[in-house]
């Protein structure tokens, strides 16, 4: 990761991160980021017989390669680094409150770079932190289910309706393979549904709370 290093958040005194502000739109950049970087370069010449040093920015954009600008137009600061907890969109347990304070202040390009995460990822895992999937199930729809089942529920979503729709939908075969493989559901059903076998295991009241906060979802 050419940005910071999550794994060193805490273990350095004033730790810190060199950014670059546009003065004319505000927006900070990290010196070093997972979709920008900057680059001073200095051309040293002689000028009617005097040393002469050309400045210029360079600045590195995925997607677009690189540009040139002029260091004038940008502010050199250095902002603390985030002291953590690390958010993690797939487990939504961590607290993303400080992490979204400190995006708020600093921006979320600055504010990404500690995600544990490849490069390629931040930006999609700091929109799913700010921006949720439709259709999760409450934090008390989510601690009873894995208090019963010994999962959290957002692991039994359909990876793919997740990651491209931004939806959350349960993966009613990921939750028959959990069910075979710790509680006994047997593998080839034998006229035995998910819902009869919970009611035998669990009670009436425990396959009721499922249906309707799962199964409609």
């Amino acid at each position: 990761m050419p940005g910071r290093r999550p794994d060193m958040i805490g273990t350095t005194p004033n730790p810190s991160m060199k950014t670059f502000v546009n003065k004319f739109t505000r927006e900070r950049l990290p010196e070093h980021g997972c979709a920008h970087s900057f680059n001073i370069r200095e051309k040293r010449s002689t000028k009617n017989g005097q040393p002469h040093v050309k400045t210029t920015l360079e600045i590195f954009e995925q997607g677009l390669g690189w540009r040139k600008d002029k260091l004038k137009n940008w502010n050199q600061e250095e902002i603390p680094d985030f002291a953590g907890p690390v958010p993690n969109p797939n487990s939504p347990a961590i607290d993303a409150a400080p992490w979204k304070e400190y995006a708020a202040r600093y921006g979320i390009t600055c504010a990404r770079e500690f995600l544990r995460c490849c490069d390629y990822i931040k930006p999609t895992w700091a929109f799913q932190i700010l921006h949720p999937p439709e259709a999760q199930p409450t934090a008390v729809a989510r601690a009873w289910f894995e208090s019963t089942f010994g999962v959290d529920p957002l692991a039994l979503a359909v990876p793919m309706i997740m990651l491209f729709l931004h939806k959350y939908s349960f993966d009613i075969l990921a939750f028959e393979r959990l069910l075979s493989r710790s509680f006994g559901y047997p593998k080839d059903r034998n006229g035995v549904s998910i819902k009869s076998f919970i009611t035998d295991k669990w009670g009436a009241p425990v396959c009721t709370y499922f249906e309707d906060h799962f199964l409609k979802t």
